[in-house]
């Protein structure tokens, strides 16, 4: 199959290109970024590539962004001419998310839309899958090792390339093994279906003997189950016969055990009555006694609360009454504290009134200055310096070479002045000189002098008189106006914050009212500290005054109580003596009945005592009851056999068991045996491709190496002719040139053994750049002899290896 014709209206960087290929060498010659890589990429993807672009696959994610046009292209296009066995193949897709397309013309015209026929028809000439056309036939130079590791990894790679081979070999060998194969294969799943050899248990281990597959079972595991079966069966009976003996020591303790309760529960039901009554009269009597002693207790606080009230009582008067003495302190020091405030605000209010006369005859001074003034003479500076600007402008310049008297000049808008011939005169806007034999007025056309002169002038005078009337104030122009007219502000603002203030320390009064306040007040200069004044007063308020209260309360709270149960101190006396004859004749009642035997630490562990033996006498005989229905259905679900019976039968089903593993090993053994001479004839099968790698790697390297192995692996092995030293394929341990040679080497290796009955075309990146100049010829002989059978598509940037190479040479 060769390739005939390209053309593509756009993919990735082509646009309305189209190629055309000749039978044997073709050179796509171009500079970098010509797109070269470009049409092998599209004619790889126009055989291989499905139209349909999904969004959620990182292989047409990776394709969009390589090939569809950035940033508004939507489709991607090629069609493709092949030749097969002299007829042509035109395919044509159109790559796209929304509306993809592809369409094949047969060599009698008819088109074929349907993506299934097409594939097939493709499969057919092609041979072989997208995998070994992208890793031998389109594989770039630097990507054949990449290619080699895929060929040993892919499995459909792989595949292709050593049954391929391992056919070849077969067939001229004469050996047939499917009739081997079949046979083999066939005893191993009569014998070891659902069974695993190397673990001697079913391939799952769940399915067992209790849980056995039903269907497609091998012997072994039928032996398996029938022995474990029996297996099962010897256990249960040993273990019916262990169960027996068991249940039996099982009955004789229980019975021994019932008869030990029956005779404890008859010993305490004998006095269950007294116990019980003593239950009742117990609590009450302890009831009885309790309260007696609570009594008692009472009536010994009872006159003693009384005695210390009173005794509180009469210590919170004198506490009150020292408590009025310190409140009294208190109020003349406060009278002292607010005269002490109030001399500091007269003072305040007399130091305000101070600072405000001084503000009010200091801002007299600027009286005159208010900001009309200080804008006006900015707006007359303003226009005064415009003027000046203007007149400088117009800068003139002259010389008085010769003069026959003194001569008077006016320059600008200065004062007149005398100057002496042969002087530069430099002006601005206007100058005139005269004598009494000439008068010359020279002025700028650019100007009109006359009336800036009068402006200036009118604005001078006016600026000038301002600055007179303002000079007793050391103004002397609009800057030092601003700096007064701020301080006049700043007098204002500190004036206004003077009254506020002192309106804030008068409050609604007059400086006479707060005066007489002051000097209404009288105060007793001796007044302790006010700090100790308050301690004393808390002390006494807080802590000693409050703590009396409490206790005086909580002692009529408690007396209260008292006389609300018991009305009075004789009531409680005559109660505490009938709780006393009550609580002795309890005791009495108590002497009659039997004693609490000493095992027992109170009555009511006795009743759970008697509760607990009588449920156990009922346990214990149902329990012994079940034990005699358990031993029962033991005998009669014990086998048939004896236990000596089964085993015998077990040992029988072992043996079967045994000779069929056996037999599986044997048959095993065969196979591996089998299995071994096929590895030998695999071996014997990659010796075309050895034989084809060692001419072409002979040839690339000028005779230096050579080829050592090549296994189903794909682990190559060289040897340098020189020093008999193994060395592996490795970039790290082979230079560039090397490798390149023989990655060459083996492309050619691989692709004439796969094609070498239909000659294809193959794709070669600039392969020749790492080779010295020796190799390089080498390299370009050998291709040129490939020519001759397969088509070769050359890519070169290099218009020298171009015309080396010769054939069809195609410029991009």
């Amino acid at each position: 199959m060769k390739l005939k014709n390209f053309n593509t209206q756009i993919f990735a960087g082509l646009s309305d290109q189209e190629v055309s290929f000749a039978p044997g060498l073709n050179i796509l010659l171009g500079p970098n970024e010509a797109g070269k890589s470009s049409i092998i990429n599209a004619i790889f993807a126009t055989l291989f590539s499905d139209p349909k672009i999904k969004r959620n696959t990182t292989k047409d994610k990776e394709f969009n962004q390589k090939f569809l046009p950035y940033p508004d292209g939507d489709y991607i296009h090629g069609s493709l001419i092949i030749e097969d066995n002299a007829k042509s193949y035109r395919i044509e897709k159109k790559w796209s998310r929304n509306n993809p397309s592809v369409l094949l013309e047969k060599p009698n015209g008819n088109l074929i839309d349907s993506p299934e026929k097409i594939d097939n028809i493709l499969n057919e000439i092609l041979l072989y899958g997208e995998s070994t056309y992208d890793n031998i036939v389109f594989a770039k130079q630097s990507e054949v090792k990449a290619a080699v590791k895929k060929i040993a990894e892919e499995s459909e790679l792989k595949s292709t390339v050593t049954d391929f081979l391992r056919k070849a070999v077969m067939e001229m060998d004469g050996i047939v093994t499917d009739e081997i194969k079949e046979k083999i294969e066939a005893e191993k799943d009569k014998l070891l279906s659902k069974w695993d050899l190397d673990k001697h248990q079913p391939e799952n281990p769940d399915r067992d003997v209790n849980h056995p597959y039903i269907k497609a079972r091998g012997k072994i595991y039928d032996a398996y189950i029938e022995k474990e079966s029996i297996k099962a069966r010897i256990r249960k009976a040993e273990n019916s016969e262990k169960e027996l003996h068991k249940i039996n020591g099982e009955i004789e303790s229980l019975e021994a055990e019932l008869k030990a309760v029956v005779k404890k529960l008859t010993e305490l039901s004998a006095i269950e009555a007294d116990i019980n009554k003593r239950s009742e009269i117990e609590p009450d009597l302890k009831r009885k006694q309790e309260k007696l002693s609570e009594l008692n207790k009472i009536k010994k606080e009872w006159p003693e609360l009384l005695k210390k009230n009173k005794e509180h009582k009469k210590k919170l008067k004198e506490y009150k009454q020292a408590l009025e003495k310190l409140k009294e302190e208190k109020a003349a020091y406060d009278k002292f504290k607010l005269k002490e405030e109030l001399e500091e605000k007269l003072s305040k209010v007399k130091e305000l009134n101070q600072k405000i006369e001084k503000i009010s005859s200091e801002k007299e001074k600027y009286a005159e200055v208010n900001e009309e003034i200080a804008e006006e003479l900015v707006k007359l500076e303003n226009k005064i310096s415009n003027i000046d600007a203007q007149l400088l402008a117009g800068k003139l310049k002259a010389k008085i070479n010769k003069a026959s008297s003194a001569l008077k000049i006016v320059k600008g808008i200065n004062a007149e002045e005398e100057i002496e011939a042969g002087s530069e005169i430099e002006a601005d806007g206007y100058i005139r000189v005269h004598n009494n034999d000439i008068d010359l007025e020279i002025s700028s056309a650019e100007i009109d002098f006359e009336q800036l002169q009068e402006e200036h002038q009118s604005f001078r005078e006016k600026y000038n008189k301002m600055i007179n009337e303002l000079e007793k104030l050391e103004i002397s122009n609009s800057k030092e106006a601003r700096e007064k007219l701020k301080t006049k502000n700043d007098l204002l603002r500190d004036s206004k914050e003077a009254q506020k203030e002192k309106a804030k320390i008068l409050a609604d009064k007059t400086h006479k009212e707060l005066k007489e306040e002051h000097e209404n007040i009288e105060v007793d200069s001796s007044s302790r500290e006010i700090e100790v004044i308050r301690a004393e007063i808390e002390q006494l308020k807080d802590n000693k005054i409050s703590d009396l209260k409490i206790e005086i309360k909580t002692k009529e709270n408690k007396i209260e109580e008292w006389q609300e149960e018991y009305n009075s101190l004789e009531e409680l006396k005559d109660k505490i003596k009938t709780l006393k004859t009550n609580s002795n004749n309890l005791q009495k009642e108590l002497r009659k009945l039997a004693e609490l035997p000493e095992e027992f630490n109170s009555n009511k562990e006795f009743r759970e005592k008697i509760r607990a033996l009588r449920e156990s006498k009922e346990d214990k005989t149902e329990a012994k009851n079940n034990k005699n229905y358990e031993l029962i259905e033991i005998q009669d679900t014990m086998p048939d056999e004896s236990l000596e019976e089964l085993e015998e039968i077990y040992e029988n089903k072992k043996r079967k068991f045994n000779g069929l593993e056996g037999r599986a090993s044997r048959l095993l053994k065969v196979e591996e045996a089998f299995s071994q001479t096929l590895k030998e004839m695999d071996e014997k099968s990659f010796e075309p491709l050895i034989n084809s790698f060692n001419s072409y790697l002979n040839i690339l390297t000028a005779g230096n190496y050579q080829t050592s192995k090549i296994n189903e692996s794909f682990d190559i092995e060289i040897i340098k002719e020189d020093a008999n030293n193994k060395l592996p394929v490795n970039i790290n341990l082979l230079s560039f040139g090397t490798y390149d040679s023989v990655a060459l080497a083996l492309r050619f290796a691989l692709y004439e053994n796969l094609f070498q009955d239909k000659p294809g075309f193959i794709i070669l990146d600039d392969c020749l750049v790492n080779l010295d100049p020796e190799r390089t010829e080498k390299a370009i002989d050998l291709i040129k002899s490939f020519k001759d059978k397969y088509q070769i598509i050359f890519s070169t940037c290099n218009p020298d290896t171009a015309d080396r190479l010769g054939g069809n040479i195609i410029e991009l």
